[in-house]
């Protein structure tokens, strides 16, 4: 074969290997079923990290009914106020309060309270350093604005059931129908989280859960990296050799409405995903399909997609039919909402081409921030006296 016709065969097919690509794994795990046993347990702790404003925590309600297996964890550099505030939750729902050790000088305090932090290692931390305290077996870290569907305790017991260490659950838009963009994440959520069956070690810091032990192992050898940080506490855990499942139990998250705050979060996620599949890629050898898929697909594939989108007419809009027929094969019998499909292959291509390589930027952006460039080692104990 010539360089020129094998050239040419892979002109021909670059349109058709991209779509295969970003819809195999989609493709392989459509159509899941479980069945969840009749095991129930109450022996368990909620871990609700919650700082900067009590504001934050909308899920009381949902929680009250589990009283002091709740457990709101904070940090120790809040404002008087706060404090207060969160006792007197506390105290009207008989929740337990988990005050972490101040890290910085009272005058620096005041500068922190005046923004949220949302990325850095407080919430990592927080779950971390509270573990210890933990005396029950089985432990939920909870999402202060995360709503369970079901009583956790079918959670806790499917895991004692399947004798599971550690396993992910399905996180569920609770906003569908607020703006265009949740309409579109809702049927992004539903294939990702299909995708957890391959991939159980790809946890959602929203909600997971764990034998409390496992989790406490799993924490202290936690980078504190903040995007990335629930995949890194599963591919820890299965590289321990730990049990590690996925449990389709829903829980109810809101996912973001508008453009800037939708497009902060993805250029996060983008940046988590270079750190996890790009710079951690030593640990491809453990779990080959994905890293192919995350590595592969997202970035070493992108220079041949932008090749074929920019040296043809034709190849756009085959590309653009192909991911067309590719969604309306996920997504379209999946129930309310499913005409939505249509605008997927516009969503993702946006998503694959631009947000994708600016997500290389964006990791090396938080990692100079935080000075954590997040390399993953699951057999090293941190000490986290300056964590």
């Amino acid at each position: 074969m010539t360089a020129a016709l094998a050239y040419g065969i892979g002109v021909l097919l670059l349109p058709a290997l991209a779509i295969m690509i970003d819809g195999f794994a989609g493709i392989r795990a459509r159509d899941h079923q479980f069945t969840f046993g009749q095991v129930r347990t109450a022996d368990f702790r909620i871990l609700v990290p919650i700082w900067g404003d009590v504001r934050y925590l909308t899920n009381v309600a949902a929680l009250a009914r589990y009283g002091s297996r709740v457990t709101l964890c904070t940090t120790g550099d809040e404002a008087p106020m706060f404090y207060a505030d969160l006792d007197k939750i506390a105290g009207e729902h008989g929740f337990r309060v988990f005050t972490d050790r101040p890290l910085y000088p009272r005058h620096r305090r005041v500068q922190l309270h005046k923004a949220r932090a949302t990325g850095g290692t407080i919430r990592d931390r927080l779950v971390c350093n509270a573990l210890p305290g933990v005396a029950e077996p089985y432990v939920i870290p909870l999402d202060a604005d995360t709503v369970p569907s079901a009583p956790l305790e079918v959670l806790a017991g499917e895991l004692h059931r399947r004798n599971l260490d550690v396993a992910s659950v399905s996180i569920v838009p609770s906003n569908p129908r607020e703006s265009i963009l949740t309409r579109l994440q809702v049927l992004e959520y539903r294939i990702a989280m299909q995708i957890k069956y391959i991939a159980p070690w790809m946890l959602s810091g929203a909600c997971h859960v764990a034998r409390t032990d496992v989790l406490e192992d799993v924490m202290g050898r936690h980078s504190l990296f903040f995007q990335g940080n629930d995949v890194e506490a599963g591919l820890i855990a299965a590289a321990r050799g730990y049990r590690v499942g996925h449990i389709p139990f829903e829980v109810l998250s809101d996912v973001p409405a508008r453009f800037k705050p939708w497009l902060r979060q993805r250029l996060a996620w983008a940046g988590g995903q270079f750190r996890l599949f790009i710079v951690n890629f030593r640990l491809a050898r453990q779990h080959p399909f994905m890293w192919i898929y995350g590595a592969g697909v997202a970035y070493l594939a992108l220079a041949l997609r932008w090749e074929s989108f920019a040296h043809s007419t034709w190849r756009v809009p085959a590309a653009a039919a192909g991911y067309l027929a590719l969604v309306l094969y996920l997504y379209l019998h999946r129930g309310p909402g499913k005409a939505w499909a249509l605008a997927m292959p516009i969503y993702t291509l946006s998503v694959s081409f631009i947000l994708t390589p600016i997500g290389i930027v964006w990791y090396v952006k938080m990692a100079l921030e935080g000075g954590n460039w997040g390399i993953i080692r699951p057999n090293r104990a941190y000490a986290r006296e300056n964590a």
